[in-house]
């Protein structure tokens, strides 16, 4: 079952600060990277987007938000709970068809226990459903490559039927 929420004014302030924080802890030679090039709507969109995955889930579950600015990115993953090191990963296609996507790359360097799938509309950043979970053995074993264009990086997807409901 997804989880649908309608956030406030303030939570989406407080997601754009710390996600504006976060980008321009960055170097600028680091945090303008991108194997693909976009055009973002503002500094530190991406940042945004993924704060607000991560918010979600907090809201959800509880777990306490990681609130540190890094310089170089996190540990490779977003939230810990009874030992278990828990990924958000956000999509802004959907709500249907929405895809749980890890570069191959960062599948074979990170190794989080849980992947979680958050749907963010890039028209209303309010609106976010956390979608469901996955945990990485089950992610290995349903996983298929993808690569969404010529020179875009080869990805490992599921659908998001593929999730389980977060259960509390």
């Amino acid at each position: 079952m997804s989880h649908v929420l309608k956030l406030t004014d303030d939570e989406l302030a407080y997601c754009r600060e710390l996600g504006v924080k976060r980008h321009m802890a960055k170097h600028p030679s680091f945090r303008e990277k991108s194997v693909v090039p976009t055009k973002q709507l503002y500094a530190g969109e991406s940042h945004v987007l993924g704060i607000l995955g991560e918010y979600a889930y907090h809201k959800v579950t509880g777990s306490k938000i990681d609130e540190c600015i890094y310089q170089r990115g996190d540990a490779g993953y977003d939230f810990e709970e009874d030992g278990s090191k828990i990924e958000v990963k956000v999509s802004t296609y959907g709500p249907v068809g929405t895809e749980l996507k890890i570069p191959k790359k960062e599948y074979e360097e990170r190794k989080p226990d849980q992947y979680v799938l958050v749907y963010v509309n890039k028209n209303n950043l309010k609106d976010v459903t956390v979608l469901g979970k996955i945990s990485r053995k089950t992610f290995d074993k349903k996983k298929r490559e993808k690569q969404y264009g010529p020179r875009y990086p080869v990805n490992y997807i599921v659908g998001a039927e593929d999730l389980d409901a977060l259960d509390f």
